[in-house]
């Protein structure tokens, strides 16, 4: 998408030490990490403990209702190693999927169907495409705000993420702690996060 390949741009030449908002993130053994604390890994796709089964079914489900049509737009915001694109673009392969992670080449590499773009948090909720996604994704970073090394200048990126998620997108698939959030018109619980955690997905009306 031009609104993402043009914020990419702008992006060049920063480091991930300038905008790394979650450093402690253990990226290497990740999928162990989250075996540990999920149930089942990102790889085990069949597996009904595992987020992409449960992101897998709830989008389904709203394909199958006419909520979200079947080439849908998706963006996965901090998406990581990337395997749940992979397993969503697998079962949907009409679907745009696409994710934004600052370590695009340095830590994962990613299929060659979906375009993962090098762009910090940061810049991305400052920044609304001109049309909605239908489906926006933020997983583990999205209920870790109190982990989060925010800098003095960053102390609203929290607010700043929900708010755009509701601008940006139809619809949002996040990790929370609280079953609660603000600009919300509809929330509805699909399934287990890591640890005390939960998955739900959001319908936004602005």
């Amino acid at each position: 998408m031009e609104w993402l390949e043009q914020l990419e741009r702008e992006s060049r030449g920063v480091s991930v030490g300038e905008v790394e908002l979650w450093p402690e993130t253990p990226y290497y053994g990740l999928q162990t990490r989250i075996q540990e604390a999920q149930g089942a890994s990102d790889t085990e796709v069949s597996n009904p403990r595992s987020r992409p089964y449960q992101i897998v079914a709830a989008l389904r489900e709203r394909v199958l209702g006419g909520y979200i049509p079947n080439n849908f737009t998706l963006l996965d915001i901090c998406c990581g190693d990337g395997l749940i694109l992979r397993a969503i673009h697998e079962e949907f392969p009409d679907a745009i999927c696409m994710g934004v992670d600052m370590n695009v080449g340095s830590i994962f590499n990613y299929d060659r169907d979906i375009r993962v773009y090098r762009i910090p948090l940061q810049s991305l909720v400052g920044s609304v495409p001109e049309t909605r996604l239908d489906v926006t994704m933020m997983m583990n970073t999205f209920r870790s705000w109190s982990s989060a090394k925010l800098r003095n200048n960053e102390a609203d990126i929290p607010d700043k993420t929900t708010l755009w998620l509701s601008r940006a997108s139809r619809y949002s698939i996040l990790t929370v702690h609280v079953r609660t959030l603000p600009y919300s018109d509809e929330m509805r619980d699909i399934g287990t996060g890591e640890r005390d955690a939960r998955m739900v997905e959001v319908t936004w009306t602005i």
